[in-house]
């Protein structure tokens, strides 16, 4: 559980990429909840300038998971039964909308970022 300073040190690592003021992590696998817990820490800590800018880079396990929306079963392009029977677990977050499978292999990027009220519009900010 994600609960200190201490546990997120221990999960970030000792050895971040540097690129100027932007911190950048190597999670390797790390499962959906685990980095909720540890976002839910580091976007307050960001607000707080407590940390500095930073990107997460990791995979998650195979998972499906569902935004701050409800799952809509139409957005499953196969039946639920397929993914629990291909033990593909859902998880229920509180970032992003829709729904979002994670695969094998596949590089997810989770910036945290402290944006300035001009930037927290996507198309200001792109």
């Amino acid at each position: 559980m994600i609960s200190s300073t201490e546990n997120i040190d221990q999960i970030l690592g000792q050895n971040p990429v540097f690129n100027g003021s932007t911190m950048a992590f190597d999670l390797g696998v790390t499962s959906l909840p685990k980095v909720d817990r540890l976002m839910h820490f580091l976007t307050q800590w960001r607000s707080e300038d407590r940390i500095a800018d930073m990107l997460l880079l990791l995979s998650h396990p195979p998972s499906l998971a569902v935004g701050a929306r409800e799952l809509n079963q139409d957005d499953l392009l196969k039946p639920m039964t397929f993914f629990e029977n291909s033990e593909i677990k859902l998880y229920k977050n509180l970032r992003g909308g829709g729904l979002t499978y994670h695969w094998d292999g596949q590089l997810v990027c989770y910036p945290i970022l402290k944006l300035q009220s001009h930037e927290q519009n996507i198309s200001n900010y792109m």
